[in-house]
């Protein structure tokens, strides 16, 4: 599907992800972020991983923990719902897994290495989905969506945060 029938199926609170990603498949989707973020990963040196644009803002570095942290949480729950998993999975709380991560002392390079890695875990486990696996719908904190629609959330998760990283923490004004 494309993530303009994805947009319909998607809880009101993820369309935006969604409609930031112009994809013809879940795959293509993923894939288009991955190369995106590594495009971004070149133009970032270890020095800027502590740069936060205003006082109480993630640092670059809690950035990209937020990405990984939740892009696991992600793929969890796409591989619990491919599996057929009925239960209502829990949320998770962005800013204590920030807060407990640790990320802004830990070298910015490792950060980035673990982060690819992720990324490549989710390709390889939605590359390993059969297409009725993709249309299987789960429930996490509530909310009810496909697997498929899932890893638009993914894509759209990474260019939303990437677009942020752009606007916010790299323009020309900081």
């Amino acid at each position: 599907m494309t993530n303009k029938e994805i947009l319909e199926q998607v809880p009101a609170y993820y369309q935006g992800y969604v409609a930031k990603i112009e994809a013809e498949s879940v795959h293509e989707a993923l894939g288009m972020t991955f190369e995106r973020v590594l495009e971004i990963f070149s133009e970032l040196y270890d020095e800027q991983s502590g740069f936060a644009y205003a006082e109480g803002k993630w640092t670059i570095a809690e950035l990209f923990g937020h990405l990984i942290d939740s892009e696991r949480v992600f793929a969890y729950r796409a591989l619990r719902w491919s599996r057929g998993d009925k239960m209502d999975l829990y949320g998770f709380d962005q800013d204590q897994y920030i807060q407990e991560g640790n990320f802004d002392e830990r070298e910015f390079a490792g950060i980035k290495e673990e982060f690819k890695a992720v990324m490549d875990g989710t390709g390889w486990l939605y590359d390993g989905f059969a297409t009725p696996q993709l249309t299987i719908v789960g429930k996490a904190s509530g909310v009810e969506m496909s697997v498929e629609a899932l890893g638009y959330v993914i894509a759209g998760h990474r260019q939303h945060h990437l677009n942020i990283l752009k606007e916010r923490y790299l323009s020309k004004d900081n």
